[in-house]
């Protein structure tokens, strides 16, 4: 039952403190405090929850006052500071006479200048009956005491509509609603009508999940060739899991799904197809697979111009297979091997609210079949290992909590065992996870239940301490070369990833520097100089890696994970400029993230389109924002930029590359994967 709003509305109101009310002290009370505001007009008994007893019975709304502190002043000084009010409205009136401008100005300033209160979320209380606010903090200069928000300059969460006008929500990690903040911000400080000259995507986010999966009628059990079918397991292990036979991954591989090295084999028939595709259902964890590797090597357009996604197919007769991921029938892991690999196939298909929907469901599955408590072998362990850092970085994308919680857990870290891959790289990536979920669900309050009374500042600093540390146990087959790169596709993944967790730490630093240069004509504040500068740097050091990456593989391209990372690295040296710090190198980087972007959305990546497009918007609003060209004049630069000066430097190191023979081989099955062909006599549309 949900409250009216006429409820709403007395939820709000208060009756004023009885007078005749004498004070009791804390030992002897018998009530709370501070009742709730229904309670409280009610003159009923409080139990102080949230909700409270009353509220909960009666299905009430149940909102406790703010608390804020009070402060006495003389009323000589009250007066004076009355005056120097009406004294600065005065200037400020003659100083702006339009009202539209004044107006405008105020509202820019509002969110730095109006405190930001939780008083009424239970995260933000603490204590016996939860009603605390939080600690205030100590400050250097005034010697008085205010509390510090949650973050620097907090970016809110935002309902963004996609394509279809369908509202879906992006928290405070996500970089769709970090973007929005900052193009909301820019267009804020361009003058009245300059703003709608640039092409607007605000309150707007494209993405594929507006996109329904086709089911086309496919024949489930059928599969390719077995030596097609072997290769293209091969390119999904070189990219994701344990590399290949011929140059295996010394940390094992960031994830582990299963065993891609045996070859699937298709169950006699008995005539029956409902009953040939229960039995077969193992095989949907190969047809995942496959999917997945045919997405990863789409990377040419098709001729009519349009790339034509070939892993569909392949995507659909593993759900078929799988069947309805809701039917508690069955519970084992080998379900939750395929729906977190289909969660990955997703997140690369730019289908990052599904991945989110699979991998609750399959850590469900999980839960069932008791593998948080450590009822499973080493293999299960791995596979919900999985699925464990899988959970935080799609939830850390969208700024939503997580599924799968620490406190829960009763399961061994993954370890060394016979006739599997090592442990190493899965084992740093777990720890990894761990961090990123702290500095999500206590930096940025994502996790609205977990209560911190800790800073900002100490969230930072202990969130540092923790990536140090990190960096300091890691084995010596995870460690960068003096180059600052490795050979290792997966330990250059895992490196990135910590430079993106550096970046989200230090990047609302950054964010407040720039909004306070802009806001006082370009003077910055250089307090916050040494975190944005550690931010540029684990920049600098992603785009690095990301250049190598991607020549260690075949076909020569990043996942979601390295597009991310890029596009964050390059939010951050757009940042960079508008705190006046032009610099060359930064300036070549952002070039190079566009041209990458563009690469993608050529194959019909839609994550990369959007990215492309965001970066231009931001360009022109910063480019608008300097002189006075038109919107025209600043995109035909901005090309013609890119075209001159972005190259794809790498460093001068071997790439790890397959045999001769197997390298020609796997030329033959990537370049079969972009056309159609014919198997049997029968034609399978890709």
């Amino acid at each position: 039952m949900q409250p009216s709003h006429k409820d709403a509305d007395k939820s709000s109101q208060r009756l004023p403190v009885n007078p005749r009310r004498h004070k009791v002290p804390p030992e002897h009370r018998k009530r709370v405090a501070t009742a709730c505001n229904s309670c409280n007009l009610r003159r009923t008994k409080c139990s102080g929850d949230q909700p409270c007893t009353q509220c909960a019975a009666a299905c009430r709304e149940c909102v406790y006052p703010v608390i804020s502190p009070k402060v006495s002043v003389s009323k000589a000084e009250l007066e004076d500071l009355r005056h120097r009010v009406e004294a600065y409205e005065k200037a400020f009136k003659d100083i702006v006479p339009d009202a539209e401008k004044r107006k405008e100005l105020l509202g820019s300033r509002a969110g730095s200048l109006t405190p930001t209160t939780r008083g009424s979320s239970p995260a933000s209380r603490t204590g016996a009956y939860g009603h605390q606010p939080l600690s205030p903090v100590q400050t250097e200069i005034t010697g008085t005491t205010e509390e510090e928000p949650a973050s620097p300059f907090p970016v809110e969460g935002h309902l963004l509509h996609d394509g279809v006008g369908t509202p879906r929500f992006h928290g405070e990690t996500g970089e769709k609603a970090f973007t929005e903040e900052l193009k909301s911000f820019l267009r804020g400080l361009l003058p009245l009508g300059e703003a709608s000259t640039v092409p607007s995507s605000i309150g707007q986010c494209q993405t594929a999940d507006s996109r329904p999966l086709p089911a086309p009628d496919a024949n489930p059990l059928w599969l390719p060739p077995p030596n097609t079918t072997r290769i293209m397991l091969s390119v999904l292990r070189s990219f994701l899991q344990d590399g290949t036979d011929e140059q295996p991954s010394p940390s094992g591989g960031l994830y582990w799904f299963g065993n891609l090295t045996s070859m699937p084999s298709i169950p006699t028939s008995s005539g029956n197809v409902e009953a040939d595709t229960r039995s077969a259902r193992r095989l949907s964890f190969y047809q995942t697979g496959l999917a997945l590797a045919c997405r990863i090597a789409s990377t040419k357009p098709s001729a009519s111009g349009f790339s034509h996604d070939r892993s569909e197919p392949f995507f659909a007769r593993a759900t078929t297979l799988l069947g309805n991921p809701l039917d508690v029938t069955r519970c084992s892991m080998g379900e939750v091997s395929v729906l977190t690999m289909m969660a990955y196939y997703l997140l690369e298909s730019d289908r990052v609210e599904a991945a989110y929907v699979y991998i609750g469901v399959a850590s469900r599955v999980a839960f069932g079949a008791g593998a948080h408590r450590g009822n499973v072998d080493e293999r299960g362990k791995r596979i919900f290992w999985t699925l464990y850092v899988l959970d935080p970085w799609v939830s850390c994308l969208l700024g939503r909590p997580t599924a799968i919680q620490d406190e829960a857990l009763m399961l061994p870290l993954p370890v060394d065992s016979p006739n599997m891959p090592p442990s190493a790289g899965l084992h740093a990536n777990v720890k990894l996870a761990r961090i990123s979920d702290y500095i999500t669900c206590n930096l940025y309050r994502i996790a609205a239940t977990r209560e911190n009374a800790d800073t900002s500042a100490s969230i930072r600093d202990k969130a540092t301490f923790l990536l140090e540390q990190w960096q300091q146990n890691i084995p010596a087959s995870l460690q960068l070369t003096p180059e600052g790169v490795s050979n290792d596709s997966a330990t250059c993944a895992l490196h990135m990833h910590a430079n993106d967790l550096i970046i989200m730490i230090h990047r609302p630093a950054l964010l407040k520097a720039v909004r306070s240069a802009l806001s006082n004509n370009g003077s910055q504040s250089p307090s916050h100089a040494p975190q944005w500068e550690s931010c540029i740097a684990a920049a600098l050091r992603n785009m690095r890696l990301a250049r190598h990456i991607a020549t260690l593989h075949r076909p020569r391209r990043l996942l979601h994970a390295g597009l991310h990372c890029v596009f964050s690295a390059a939010l951050c040296f757009m940042l960079q400029s508008l705190l006046g710090n032009d610099d060359l190198t930064t300036a070549r980087e952002v070039d190079f993230a566009v041209e990458l972007f563009d690469r993608e959305a050529q194959t019909g990546n839609t994550y990369g389109l959007n990215c492309a497009n965001a970066l231009r918007e931001l360009h022109m609003l910063m480019a608008k924002r300097r002189g006075t060209q038109t919107a025209m004049e600043i995109e035909q630069a901005f090309e013609q930029h890119l075209i001159q000066n972005t190259t794809w430097d790498t460093p001068d190191m071997p790439s790890h590359v397959a045999g001769g023979d197997v390298v020609s081989l796997q030329d033959d099955v990537l370049s079969w994967m972009e056309h159609d062909w014919s198997f049997g006599g029968q034609h399978f549309p890709r």
